[in-house]
């Protein structure tokens, strides 16, 4: 198939599935395997992908996911897209909302015989969860507090050059990595 005919088929499955499920059939082999970071195992097959649309159906009733642009050559397929919808739905242990969320995201698709076969996503796990205020929003040059896996901590003043020193976040565990241990400094240690 062209480069062309790849791309409609990539654009397809990132875009109808959120209002039509059964055409994952249609665009994904049977042997399909997604591949995200913020997924503890890969996607396999269809009935997979539609699990996970569901998952997210749930939680957001009206999303909407867009292509934003597209690169194919061979039987690769980059697409960039964005995904718009409301937090009607608990969602990774966050109750409803009622927020509006936008997320953007990358996907690599691996077509063969006019089926994608393999993908490689990524999208912003990580700024979602801050729009649901699940996580607190980083404020540069100012103190404040961090919820991680180490428990509560306080930052004091941290400026973007901190950041660019070693302070980093993480989408997987929806905490921060404290690389900086004079910069942050426990509650307790605060008080």
């Amino acid at each position: 198939m062209s480069s062309e005919q790849n791309k409609a088929i990539a654009r397809r499955l990132v875009e109808e599935p959120w209002r039509n499920l059964s055409i994952v059939d249609e665009l994904a082999a049977s042997d399909y395997i997604g591949h995200n970071p913020a997924n503890p195992e890969p996607l396999r097959g269809p009935e997979d992908i539609k699990k996970s649309i569901s998952s997210y159906r749930a939680a957001f009733p009206d999303a909407r996911t867009v292509v934003e642009q597209q690169f194919g050559e061979g039987d690769m397929v980059a697409t960039r897209w964005t995904a718009r919808g409301t937090h009607d739905g608990e969602h990774q242990g966050v109750p409803a909302t009622g927020k509006q969320v936008t997320v953007s995201g990358l996907t690599i698709s691996r077509l063969a015989d006019g089926k994608v076969v393999e993908e490689f996503q990524s999208s912003d796990t990580f700024g979602m969860m801050q729009q649901l205020t699940a996580i607190p929003a980083p404020t540069h040059g100012h103190d404040h507090v961090v919820r991680g896996a180490e428990g509560e901590c306080q930052a004091r003043d941290v400026g973007a050059a901190d950041y660019s020193r070693g302070v980093s976040k993480t989408s997987q565990a929806g905490a921060w990595h404290l690389a900086r241990p004079d910069v942050f400094r426990t509650h307790k240690e605060a008080a």
